[in-house]
């Protein structure tokens, strides 16, 4: 019996790899890059829409709050009452519209995307020309414009249709002021001189979305495309309007309009496209994400057709190649295996010795180089690991501190808007050292003493706030102080143990901080007697299952983010309930700093 010869048997098994390869490999490989190309179009298409998201709830949100402040706010009840029967007592008007007409001004030059404020008298009774009706705005007194009768204007009927609802009025021309032209959205709703009297004014809040329509733009290609229309079908962003205002492009707005959050395909104009559609709650807005399939696949055509000759040619040569092959590589082949075994086991400090420049020469070379270039990329790799790790902790640590800013100057325009301008005067001055604190150069970690300082002045901030109903204890031992930590850790917590466990007690709020360090590992616990709170539900927030609210979801998750990178996977972030409360409890291995 004739024994096949290692030329055969390595001729067959490549004629029998490339058919393999070719059934197996190639039949399914465009359906993997298809699959692989919609999946990236997905996850991009999810991410724009998420930052859209943000910024129209973060927007519509910030508008919405200020009209609810403005609508308690006192001196505007006078404006509404003064010189009625119900009220003699009533403040000098000149003096309540100055206070007004300032109070506004100075709102605008904190929103950055309100565009203008106003407050109008309003008679149920006896509707007044425009001409007589009282007002206060930021842009002090106006001559109205006769051609666009205020009282016909879509803000003001549907703030009298909506009763004491926000009505968000589409993008539209605002002039109804003589020599003013403005493209604005408006938010108008109905005033109350008390909160038991008939409505007797409107208030308009006319805001700019120019951050909103530069994110669709910007993010705007051939093959996407995002758009936000109305509840009534008005767009009121679209990097396409010329042409669809002179009929050259067409939507469909009816089936976007048709549900909540959802996705459709559909055939416009020959071409497939897919709408991805998301509702925001405050203002009703359609946010709506277009992807034109053909566009998105034909950048890959050239691609696919150029790897497809290669793989013809591919083929062509490995045929050459297997039939010169020589018979006597056995041992060169054998010395090569057990080298192959090294590099499996992490040995890369290996070289082949090259005896002949045949094939099997020119292979244990190739392998040489092959065996030092996989230890260099790996080296590389390690690298770039650590520098994203860095960059990753980086970007989380920039991220609180706006987060907390928003938040203590929200504290602050709210104990303005309440007349306490002595606590504002100390609010502000603890804000400046958190400031300095928290804004401060460097790699992120400061002494747990120094974030024991830092959380004192905001607890400072808010017991002024809560008229000094919130008692903060802290407990640093001598071993802790100098211990490293990131910044900004404290604070959050402390924060949401306010919003979250005790603003709504009736019982007064406590919060108490403690450290201890045990074997390299340091243990910090904020303690509250609130209400508590659904440990499950804060742990889904930890590992990103669910959101949350937007100032638990970004403390939680940030801080734990943060300590896993600096300090590994064991240090965490957990929860205990208590009769009385909620223990937040930060685990640390100091040990491992560094990594």
């Amino acid at each position: 019996m004739k024994i096949p010869s290692l030329r055969g048997i390595l001729y067959l098994s490549f004629v029998v790899l490339i058919i393999i390869t070719v059934v197996i490999v190639g039949l399914p490989m465009a359906n993997m890059m298809r699959n692989y190309v919609g999946e990236t179009a997905r996850g991009q298409t999810e991410q724009v829409l998420y930052h859209l998201e943000q910024s129209v709830d973060r927007t519509m949100g910030r508008i919405h709050r200020l009209s609810d402040q403005l609508v308690e706010l006192e001196r505007l009840r006078q404006f509404l009452s003064t010189g009625t029967p119900e009220n003699p007592k009533a403040t000098n008007t000149a003096e309540v519209e100055s206070f007004l007409n300032q109070r506004f001004a100075e709102l605008v030059q904190i929103y950055d995307d309100v565009v203008a404020l106003f407050a109008f008298e309003h008679s149920s009774t006896q509707p007044l020309p425009a001409e007589s009706i009282r007002f206060v705005s930021s842009r002090g007194r106006f001559e109205f414009n006769e051609e666009k009768p205020l009282l016909e204007e879509a803000w003001y009927t549907g703030a009298l249709e909506a009763e004491d609802d926000v009505v968000v009025t589409p993008p539209h021309l605002q002039n109804f002021i003589k020599r003013n032209y403005i493209w604005v959205v408006s938010l108008s709703r109905l005033l109350h001189a008390s909160p038991d009297a008939a409505p007797n004014g409107i208030l308009l809040i006319d805001i700019t979305i120019d951050e909103i329509k530069d994110i669709c733009l910007r993010n705007s290609t051939d093959t996407h495309y995002y758009y936000i229309v109305g509840p009534d079908g008005a767009l009121i962003s679209h990097p396409k309007d010329q042409l669809i205002h002179s009929g050259l492009f067409d939507e469909p707005i009816p089936q976007v309009l048709q549900g909540g959050n959802t996705t459709f395909g559909i055939h416009v104009d020959g071409r497939e496209r897919i709408y991805t559609v998301r509702q925001e709650p405050l203002s009703g807005w359609k946010i709506v994400a277009v992807t034109d399939i053909r566009n998105l696949y034909a950048p890959f055509l050239p691609a696919l057709g150029s790897l497809s000759a290669w793989i013809a040619l591919g083929i062509i040569l490995l045929f050459t190649l297997s039939r010169l092959i020589s018979t006597r590589v056995l041992e060169p082949i054998r010395y090569l295996r057990e080298s192959i075994k090294q590099v499996e086991e992490g040995r890369f400090d290996i070289s082949v010795p090259v005896s002949d420049y045949d094939e099997i020469g020119a292979l244990a070379q190739d392998f040489n180089i092959m065996v030092k270039t996989i230890g260099n990329l790996l080296a590389l790799n390690e690298e770039e690991h650590r520098k994203l790790r860095e960059s990753d902790f980086k970007a989380l640590q920039s991220q609180i501190n706006p987060h907390f800013l928003y938040n203590t100057l929200d504290s602050i325009i709210w104990m303005t808007a309440k007349g306490r301008k002595d606590d504002v005067i100390t609010m502000v001055s603890s804000l400046a050292k958190l400031l300095r604190r928290s804004l401060a150069a460097g790699d992120g970690l400061i002494t747990l003493e120094e974030e024991y300082d830092h959380a004192r002045q905001y607890c400072i901030i808010q017991k002024i706030r809560y008229r000094d109903q919130l008692i903060c204890t802290f407990e640093l031992p001598e071993e802790c102080r100098h211990l490293p930590v990131p910044r900004l850790i404290l604070q959050p917590l402390i924060e949401n143990a306010l919003y979250h466990g005790i603003q709504n007690w009736d019982k007064g709020g406590r919060i108490s901080i403690t450290a201890e360090n045990i074997r390299h590992t340091l243990t910090i616990t904020v303690s509250d007697n609130g209400v508590g709170a659904d440990i499950s539900r804060l742990r889904e927030i930890l590992i990103g299952k669910t959101a949350g609210k937007i100032q638990t979801s970004i403390g939680l998750k940030n801080i734990s983010d943060r300590l896993g990178i600096l300090f590994g996977e064991e240090s965490t972030v957990d929860f205990r309930s208590r009769q009385d409360g909620l223990d937040v409890i930060l685990t640390i291995q100091s040990g491992t700093k560094g990594r």
